[in-house]
Parts: structure tokens; C-alpha cells; sequence
């Protein structure tokens, strides 16, 4: 499916580019930073560099940090995710990360009980969303009373007016080769039982 392939050409930006088995050589950020100006995503709304996602993707991550307890940011946090299988996929993604958690991406087509049990079961600490989903995943979030951020599309384009990165600042951003700790959690489909944690 589409979400599945989005998630899959965002995991493998990860990887070394010459050598696949290797993580250390070239990351997202490094991609950033040696292409800013590239054409990173291009989706129904438009063509996204790598700037400009990052840029988006740190507007977000501020936007976690300003809603999340002051006792859990030190805190390994998850967040779970619904958002549409374009650039709002990788900021959300992204702005995760940038906030030093463990993401776990949701699916549309999964019904309300089954995503109830991936919040439940992850602990999620923040919900984020594109608008259409927000009346699928309010009521989990107000049930575990954890915060639901929504991420527009008008969100991602103000990120193109933002430029985070300069010479000064480039360390800061460097989670994504440094960072030991889990990226991301997937489920499995179960076969006898409830679906299976992938980390």
C-alpha cells in the first residue's frame, strides 16, 4: 500500500547510500546538510527539500516539546502518528525524532479498537495527526489524556520561510547518527493472537 511504501522510502533515507548495511556514513541529517536545496519529497501539495522538511519537522517538534511535561522530556517518550502518506509522513516522522522519541506510525485503515491498542500497548505519551484523522483519534487521546497535536498543510509550507540551519546550529540536529536509542516500533500483524511489537 501507499503508506507502507512511503514508510519504507523514509526508513531506507537511513541507510548508507553506497553500502546498505551501514548506518554511520550517511544519515537524514547528513543528507541535509550536503543537499539542503535537493528535492527531498514531492505529494499532492507540492516538491519539499531537505531544508524545508527539517525545518517543519523542528517547528513540530517544538510544538511536542511545548505541550509535554517538564518531568518527560528527558523521558524515552512514543508517539504514535496518523498522518497521510506524504510530506506531513516524514515530519511527523522526523519531528519525533528531533524530540528523542520512539515513533510509531498508525494506519487509516485500521479500526479505532486496534489503534486504542497500539496507544495502550506502546504507552504513547503524544498523539500527532493530520486534520481528517483528528475524529478518529481525539477521543483516544482524551481517554489516555495524553496531547493530540495536528499537523497541517499550511504548518509544512511555513516551514519553507524558516531556515533552522546554519553553521552554528548543525550539531544540534545530529540525532539521527548519534542517538542509540529505538527509532521506531511497528506492529505485526498477530496470526492467533494480538499484533506483535517490531523495534
Amino acid at each position: 500500500s501507499l503508506f507502507f511504501q512511503m514508510l519504507r522510502c523514509s526508513v531506507f533515507r537511513l541507510f548508507n547510500q553506497r553500502n546498505p548495511l551501514s548506518l554511520s556514513y550517511r544519515t537524514v541529517y547528513r543528507s541535509v546538510l550536503d543537499n539542503p536545496d535537493k528535492i527531498a519529497v514531492v505529494d499532492s501539495n507540492g516538491q519539499y527539500t531537505y531544508s524545508h522538511l527539517l525545518s517543519a519537522s523542528v517547528q513540530l517538534r517544538d510544538k511536542l516539546l511545548s505541550v509535554t511535561d517538564a518531568n518527560q522530556k528527558s523521558v524515552n517518550k512514543r508517539i504514535a502518528f496518523l498522518c497521510n502518506p506524504d510530506s506531513s509522513f516524514v515530519v511527523a516522522q522526523w519531528s519525533c525524532w528531533l524530540s528523542r522519541a520512539t515513533c510509531i506510525p498508525l494506519c487509516k485503515d485500521h479500526p479505532q479498537s486496534l489503534i486504542d491498542y497500539y496507544i495502550d500497548d506502546a504507552k504513547c505519551s503524544h498523539l500527532i495527526v493530520s486534520p481528517e484523522y483528528e475524529k478518529l483519534l481525539r477521543p483516544l487521546a482524551d481517554k489516555y489524556k495524553i496531547p493530540l497535536i495536528i499537523v497541517t498543510n499550511k504548518d509544512i509550507q511555513a516551514g519553507q520561510s524558516k531556515k533552522v540551519l546554519n553553521s552554528s546550529n548543525q550539531e544540534q540536529f545530529d540525532v539521527f547518527s548519534k542517538s542509540t536509542d529505538d527509532a521506531l516500533i511497528l506492529y505485526t500483524s498477530g496470526t492467533t493472537g494480538k499484533p506483535k511489537v517490531e523495534n
